[in-house]
């Protein structure tokens, strides 16, 4: 399965252009990052005396996945090169 994976053209030309793409916009995953980070603050503050679950799910998944993707970018400054 994963020799399948490893030759695939497509999925070569995607990493590619994803990798080209980044290389352009380094700073780009540390600005949604923390985008992500302050749009999960704001709704922890609205959501302060809520108490539904559906709010407190969305919170955790954009303050997590703000980390994650500040993190992601972090590392990948260096590799993308100047």
């Amino acid at each position: 399965m994963f020799r399948k994976i490893d030759q695939s053209n497509i999925l070569a030309r995607l990493i590619q252009h994803l990798s080209s793409w980044l290389a352009k916009n380094r700073g780009l995953p540390i600005v949604i990052g923390i985008v992500l980070l302050l749009a999960s603050t704001i709704i922890q503050l609205f959501g302060a005396g809520n108490e539904d679950a559906t709010i407190q799910v969305v919170e955790l998944l954009l303050q997590n996945g703000g980390i994650i993707i500040a993190l992601i970018g972090i590392l990948l400054m260096e590799p993308l090169g100047k």
